[in-house]
């Protein structure tokens, strides 16, 4: 069973303004995640709960709500400052 995407304006807007070739790829994890959302990195500590899927130098940062079949995208950006924004 497919899980649903849900992705916040800002980061569709962020989305919107990639490059096309990592837009496709951005794309493309989100619609892997939404076939298996455990196949990210759970995360530790402070963002104990989120989990990381890896996309090139950017990172999807996201939580799961399996109870309602739901993926819930809080934040996507490059490795080198998603985790303090989301922190």
């Amino acid at each position: 069973m497919a899980y649903r995407i849900l992705i916040p304006p800002h980061v569709e807007k962020q989305i919107s303004r990639l490059h096309p070739l990592l837009k496709q790829k951005i794309r493309s994890a989100l619609d892997d995640l939404s076939i298996d959302p455990l196949q990210g990195k759970a995360l530790k500590e402070d963002l104990q709960g989120l989990y990381s899927y890896r996309v090139t130098k950017y990172r999807i940062i996201y939580s799961i709500h399996h109870h309602v079949l739901e993926v819930h995208v809080i934040a996507m950006g490059p490795r080198k400052t998603i985790y303090k924004s989301v922190y």
